[in-house]
């Protein structure tokens, strides 16, 4: 089964044209995540503090795991 954006490559051959717009949906997410995270840090104190442990079949080395695990966080916040 084919991903749907894959279906739409196949039919139409515009590629470019849909990774030039998953590419212009993406950045007011992560534009507006910025602002959201600016502004509880500047209103509340509230830090955000996040990380990826894998990608696909592509995990974190175990040596970062256990680097974050002793950093200042507390276990159940980076759970």
């Amino acid at each position: 089964m084919l991903h749907p954006l894959q279906e739409v490559e196949e039919k139409i051959q515009f590629t470019d044209m849909i990774n030039d717009y998953s590419a212009r949906e993406t950045i007011g997410r992560v534009a507006a995540g910025a602002i959201a995270e600016r502004w509880l840090s500047e209103t509340y104190g509230i830090e955000i503090v996040a990380y990826v442990s894998g990608i696909g079949h592509i995990e974190m080395p175990t040596e970062t795991e256990v680097l974050l695990k002793q950093s200042s966080l507390q276990k159940p916040q980076i759970d």
